[in-house]
């Protein structure tokens, strides 16, 4: 996995590949204090399919923390694992955690996933959005539900908005 989106030119620098596109996964830029609109954007058309995951920055945890956040614990393999959605497992998250998955909407607003979908529609209109979810305070149907509603609603303000024009 690339450290960032932004590292797909050094990769197409260095290999003189011509047939690599970006998953963009929203999520993996807001931990780390990105834009993630301001990444498709300056991407283009590297930018091949996306991924609708939030994340929640705790900011007063963040700043004690940072978004690096490594205080997990080693869980003994009798320990329960925490559930990140389907059969995905992992050693338990810090109880105060510098920034969270959440379901589409509790990180970032309808508002902000309206601009996302608009950047994706600036660079392929057809673009997939696919759902990713991880927000273990929500089961699996219940989460996609939240994220699929975010969705259509931010869908639903975008379409509006090009018709207007």
């Amino acid at each position: 996995m690339l450290h960032t989106e932004l590292d797909v030119y050094k990769l197409l620098e260095l290999t003189k590949a011509t047939h690599i596109g970006v998953e963009l996964d929203a999520s993996h830029l807001f931990w780390q204090q990105m834009d993630p609109v301001a990444v498709v954007r300056h991407l283009g058309p590297l930018v091949v399919q996306a991924a609708a995951k939030d994340v929640r920055v705790n900011a007063e945890t963040a700043a004690l923390y940072g978004v690096l956040d490594n205080r997990f614990r080693r869980l003994s393999p009798a320990e329960e694992r925490t559930n990140l959605g389907g059969d995905e497992r992992a050693n338990e998250w810090p109880k105060e955690s510098a920034w969270d998955f959440v379901a589409l909407g509790k990180g970032h607003d309808t508002a902000y996933w309206t601009e996302f979908l608009r950047a994706l529609y600036e660079v392929d209109p057809e673009m997939l959005v696919n759902i990713e979810h991880e927000d273990v305070s929500l089961g699996r149907i219940e989460g996609l539900e939240v994220a699929a509603n975010v969705l259509k609603d931010a869908d639903a303000a975008l379409t509006a908005s090009l018709v207007k024009r």
